[in-house]
């Protein structure tokens, strides 16, 4: 068991995002999602978890990186 995001998670199979109250999203020019910031106590609060998505030359979303 591995605590994440030093927050109430453990890692499990399938996705998990621990307790949070903010996320900030970044787009590319094509407005596919690149990044989802997870963070705890607003947005100046520590993250508590980061996505970065990947997509092929199609635009098909590809890879999640946890």
């Amino acid at each position: 068991m591995i605590s994440i995001g030093g927050g109430d998670a453990v890692t499990r199979e399938g996705l998990e995002i621990p307790t949070h109250d903010y996320i900030e999203n970044t787009y590319d020019a094509s407005n596919n999602l690149l990044t989802a910031i997870y963070k705890r106590g607003g947005a100046s609060g520590r993250t508590v978890a980061t996505l970065t998505l990947t997509y092929d030359v199609n635009n098909n979303l590809s890879l999640i990186h946890i």
